[in-house]
């Protein structure tokens, strides 16, 4: 019984902090991703705003 609650109190903390650590990661991706995206974004934009920069593929 003791070693169940041994292994219960080493086991649990280090499976919460694997769990933060990805949700951390998960948000650190998420957040390059949408910085990532309104660059492309602004960059679009602002070829858009310029009449000369029209064609067909834009």
């Amino acid at each position: 019984m003791a070693a169940v609650v041994l292994i219960a109190v080493v086991v649990i903390p280090q499976w919460l902090s694997q769990q933060a650590r990805w949700d951390m990661l998960r948000s650190h991706v998420g957040e390059i991703g949408r910085l990532a995206a309104s660059v492309v974004d602004g960059d679009l934009h602002r070829k858009l705003l310029d009449p000369k920069n029209y064609s067909k593929e834009l």
